[in-house]
């Protein structure tokens, strides 16, 4: 009697089939990781404008008047290291010409390296995880009306707050740019 021995093995139209199956996994697996670390870098960018906003309203609230010099004109334009200094109560100049003479807190930033997925302060500005400086206004004139620029065209927006923060673009996809503000 003559004994047939079954060996099943793997043809090559199955194994290309399985290898394929595989990379189509790990795609997919790769875009769902790269959609949540975008969402939480736009989670942090708004975390950022809205702390930031909140930061000048408690100088407000402590002292008085915004962290701004007497007579500034009411103009956007990026959060400096020099006003997150004001806020962080670091300032480098002779007491008697302090914002924050009392050096209270509002604000806690730390230095960032360029292309680091984070905010922090990078060549004399608050950025954004992706190295654009956050914008700000201030109601210099206390008149509770900010006029924002738009962040893409078109006219400005008028809002009745004191102080309007915002970035100038988060990504949502390569193609497309959203930015974050302190007032939605």
């Amino acid at each position: 009697m003559k004994h047939i021995s079954s060996h099943r093995a793997f043809t090559l139209i199955e194994l290309l089939v399985v290898i394929s199956i595989i990379g189509i996994l790990a795609g997919l697996a790769f875009t769902g990781v790269e959609g949540a670390r975008t969402s939480a870098l736009r989670l942090q960018a708004k975390n950022d404008v809205v702390q930031i906003a909140n930061a000048v309203l408690a100088f407000e609230t402590e002292y008085g008047r915004l962290p701004i010099p007497a007579g500034t004109p009411e103009e956007a334009g990026d959060v400096t290291e020099e006003l997150v200094n004001v806020l962080m109560g670091n300032e480098s100049v002779p007491a008697n010409e302090r914002l924050n003479p009392r050096r209270i807190v509002f604000l806690e930033v730390s230095p960032k390296t360029p292309g680091s997925k984070r905010s922090g302060l990078l060549n004399g500005a608050f950025v954004d995880p992706w190295d654009n400086a956050y914008q700000i206004i201030l109601d210099a004139n206390y008149d509770n009306i900010i006029m924002v620029p738009p962040a893409t065209g078109g006219a400005d927006i008028e809002l009745r707050r004191r102080v309007g923060v915002w970035n100038q673009g988060a990504p949502v996809n390569p193609k497309s740019r959203t930015s974050l503000t302190s007032w939605d």
